[in-house]
């Protein structure tokens, strides 16, 4: 079980629902979602990888922060916002 799929599973089992009731509020099939908790895919055997889209919904659904999710998936970095300048002269 990949990191993220364990982190899914905890966060649902801490709300106290089934993986139906998750998928349901998720807008995903109960199928997906256990995929996505088991982290590989049985019919090709390759990492589950959810899209940001999904990451998204899931982020809704379970109300935790899409940032850490889009972490947790390797999407973001923290040296992803090291590096960053803001221009603020945006707002003059």
């Amino acid at each position: 079980m990949s990191n993220l799929g364990e982190l899914f599973r905890q966060i649902r089992l801490s709300k106290n629902w089934s993986i139906r009731e998750a998928a349901r509020k998720m807008g995903i099939s109960h199928s997906y979602l256990s995929i996505l908790e088991k982290g590989e895919d049985p019919r090709s055997g390759k990492d589950s990888n959810p899209k940001p889209d999904t990451l998204r919904l899931i982020s809704n659904a379970y109300d935790y922060p899409y940032e850490e999710l889009l972490k947790a998936a390797g999407y973001l970095t923290e040296e992803s916002f090291s590096d960053h300048k803001f221009d603020l002269t945006v707002f003059i």
